[in-house]
């Protein structure tokens, strides 16, 4: 069991079992699905960079992720701007990038939290600086940065699902860091911003207190006994 499963069932259980059970999934992509299908392919693309590889490798790799517009109307979210989005990606963090060991990149391992139940992660980085261990999670958005977006994870389960991993894994974890991604577009000028695409890179850093991975662990051991109450009835 992971977080992406565990919360289709708490959010529409038909759902779960059209996907996990019956295993069905879909044969055509839709215009609606290109905020993350753009976010899969930046996804996959950063580990291609943090692997080391060329800004071209990484570019390739990008585009055999996202090789056209999915949405017509979505100027932001198109192959060129993507490119464009990575190599500004690169120089922004090129200094900064240079402090972090990599220890793990693109990880999917389990973890016990109950006597014969594994929770599986899936973490994009594994980073050690500063003399801690941290996990790194990609995300890309059009929301703005500010106060309201940051409090999604803050409490968030899949964060506290990690750190419980890396403490089980290095016995200790500094913190979550989320890499955060925005993107959008302008069509026309705005407050002294240029019309056109437009991006912002920030990262914050989410912490848990031992309580609260205790409280993560009985929610998740509970959601975890209702689903399987609810295969069986």
């Amino acid at each position: 069991m992971d977080h992406t499963q565990l919360s289709a069932f708490q959010c529409c259980p038909e759902r779960y079992r059209l996907r996990y059970v019956e295993q069905l999934s879909k044969i055509k992509e839709e215009v609606y699905e290109a905020p993350k299908k753009f976010g899969e392919a930046v996804h996959i693309a950063l580990a291609e960079h943090y692997w080391g590889h060329t800004p071209e490798e990484v570019s390739q790799v990008f585009l055999t992720a996202y090789p056209n517009v999915l949405d017509p109307n979505d100027l932001a979210r198109t192959p060129v701007n993507g490119l464009f989005l990575l190599a500004k990606y690169r120089d922004y963090y090129a200094l900064q990038d240079t402090q972090w060991k990599i220890l793990g990149i693109e990880i999917v391992d389990k973890v016990g939290i109950a006597p014969g139940i594994e929770w599986e992660v899936k973490l994009d980085l594994i980073v050690e600086t500063q003399g801690g261990i941290w996990g790194v999670d990609h995300k890309t958005t059009s929301k703005p940065f500010n106060e309201q977006y940051w409090r999604q994870y803050e409490p968030n389960s899949q964060l506290s699902g990690y750190t419980y991993y890396l403490q089980q894994k290095y016995g200790q974890c500094s913190g979550m860091i989320i890499n955060g991604i925005q993107v959008g577009y302008r069509k026309r000028a705005y407050k002294g911003e240029d019309a056109g695409f437009h991006w912002s890179f920030q990262r914050q850093i989410f912490n848990r207190t031992p309580r609260q991975l205790e409280d993560w662990k009985e929610r998740t051991l509970l959601s975890l006994a209702r689903l399987e109450a609810t295969k069986q009835s």
